[in-house]
């Protein structure tokens, strides 16, 4: 997953076990998923690095909304991550094992 997370281009925010660990420099259980925030710019520039996986992807990219696309664009983001609350939403609507780990992990640190 590292390799993935370091071949991502720029314009993007990282969200998820790669969020997660970004932000906080561990990670809680092993991932095999790498979840990105992206514009059109950066989904084309991610299109053209990663081929599609139509077994199981571990590559999975959402479309960004206009304040988080401008975050993005003046780099506002610490560690190319979202925000801890929306990191929150994300983990916790991941629906894989390990999900919970990193809600857990999350939870005590926002102290919820």
């Amino acid at each position: 997953m590292r390799e993935i997370e370091r071949s991502m281009p720029s314009g993007i925010a990282f969200t998820g076990y790669s969020g997660y660990r970004l932000l906080y420099n561990e990670a809680p259980a092993d991932y095999s998923e790498v979840f990105v925030y992206a514009g059109r710019e950066a989904l084309e520039r991610i299109k053209q690095r990663f081929e599609p996986n139509d077994r199981i992807p571990n590559v999975i990219v959402l479309k960004c909304d206009d304040v988080l696309e401008k975050e993005i664009t003046d780099k506002r983001l610490k560690s190319s991550s979202v925000c801890p609350a929306q990191l929150f939403v994300d983990l916790w609507n991941m629906n894989q094992w390990y999900a919970k780990d990193f809600v857990a992990a999350l939870s005590k640190r926002l102290g919820i």
